[in-house]
C-alpha cells in the first residue's frame, strides 16, 4: 500500500513537471506577445535578494493618488458600466435601502480579467498632473490658511516622482486578452496581463460634493507579479548585487535613482521572461 502511494505521488509530480514544461514551450513559441524595456522603478528587487540566493524582481505599477483618499477613487474610467462588462451585477439601484449590503457582499468577490498597463505614456503624465492638482487643492482648502505643503515641497516631490516612481499605469481591463490587444496594438508600450478585479461601494458620506453613493472598480492584483532573474545571465558584481533596503517595497517610491534596465518578452501565455539586462536608468 505504501509503495502504491509512492508510485502515485511520483506520477503526480511527473505529470505536473510535464505540464509546466508544456506551458513554457507554448509561452515561448512564435513571436512575443509584447517586448518592453522597464527600469528598477517598475521591477524592484525584493529585500533579502543576494548573489547567493538568486534575485526575484517584483512588478510595481503606479497607484493613483486618489487611492489614499476617503473617496476610494481608484481609476476614473473604472465605473459602473465597466464593472457590468466584467460580469458584476449592478442592477440594484444605489438608492435602494439594501444596496449597501448587496454591493459590499460583492466587494468580497474578485473576478479574473485582463488588464492593460501603459508604460511612460499620457496616462502616467495625466496621473502625475492630477496628483499635483489635488495637492494644490488640499493646500488651498486648509483651515485658517494653513499651508499643508509649500509649492517648493510639491515641486521636490514631483521631481522625485518623475525619476523614481513607476511609470506603469493600468489604463483598462476586459474579459478578453485578444480584444484588449486589438484596442491597444503597440506591443512596446502596452502590456496585456492577467488580473483580478473587484467592486467598491462608495457611500455618499465619502463622496466629496456628492449626493448619492456610487460604484467604482479596483484592481486587486496583476499576474504574474514576480519575475526570476536567470542565473545564467548573472555575473559577479552585476547590477543585482546591491541589496535593497529592508523597508523598500514595490508600492512605495524608489529610494534612489534607477540602477538597471530590463527587457522583457511576454509569450503567448502572457508570461514574461528576461532577455536583456543593462546598467543605468
Amino acid at each position: 500500500m505504501k509503495l502504491k502511494g509512492l508510485v502515485l505521488g511520483a506520477a503526480v509530480v511527473l505529470a505536473t513537471n510535464v505540464a509546466l514544461l508544456a506551458l513554457v514551450n507554448v509561452n515561448r513559441a512564435g513571436e512575443p506577445e509584447a517586448t518592453i524595456e522597464l527600469t528598477e522603478r517598475e521591477l524592484r528587487m525584493t529585500p533579502g535578494d543576494s548573489d547567493n540566493t538568486g534575485v526575484v524582481l517584483t512588478l510595481a505599477w503606479d497607484t493613483p493618488f486618489d487611492l489614499r483618499s476617503p473617496a476610494a477613487t481608484r481609476y476614473p474610467w473604472f465605473d459602473k458600466a465597466k464593472l457590468e462588462s466584467l460580469g458584476f451585477d449592478c442592477r440594484l439601484p444605489l438608492t435602494d435601502p439594501a444596496a449597501e449590503r448587496h454591493y459590499q457582499t460583492q466587494s468580497m468577490l474578485y473576478r479574473p480579467a485582463f488588464a492593460v498597463l501603459e508604460y511612460g505614456g499620457d496616462s502616467w503624465q495625466k496621473a502625475l498632473e492630477r496628483e499635483l492638482e489635488q495637492a494644490e487643492r488640499r493646500r488651498g482648502q486648509a483651515p485658517g490658511g494653513t499651508r499643508l505643503e509649500t509649492p517648493e515641497a510639491i515641486k521636490a516631490r514631483t521631481d522625485n516622482a518623475i525619476v523614481r516612481r513607476s511609470r506603469l499605469v493600468i489604463v483598462d481591463v476586459g474579459t478578453s486578452a485578444v480584444e484588449m490587444r486589438r484596442q491597444y496594438p503597440d506591443r512596446s508600450r502596452f502590456l496585456v496581463m492577467r488580473a483580478y478585479v473587484g467592486l467598491v461601494y462608495v457611500p455618499k458620506s465619502q463622496e466629496p460634493g456628492g449626493e448619492v453613493p456610487r460604484l467604482a472598480g479596483t484592481i486587486a492584483n496583476i499576474l504574474p507579479d514576480t519575475i526570476y532573474v536567470p542565473r545564467e545571465i548573472r555575473t559577479p558584481g552585476d547590477v543585482f548585487s546591491a541589496k535593497p533596503a529592508a523597508d523598500e517595497f514595490p508600492d512605495q517610491l524608489l529610494k534612489h535613482d534607477p540602477r538597471y534596465r530590463v527587457t522583457l518578452a511576454f509569450g503567448r501565455a502572457l508570461e514574461p521572461r528576461i532577455i536583456k539586462v543593462q546598467a543605468g536608468q
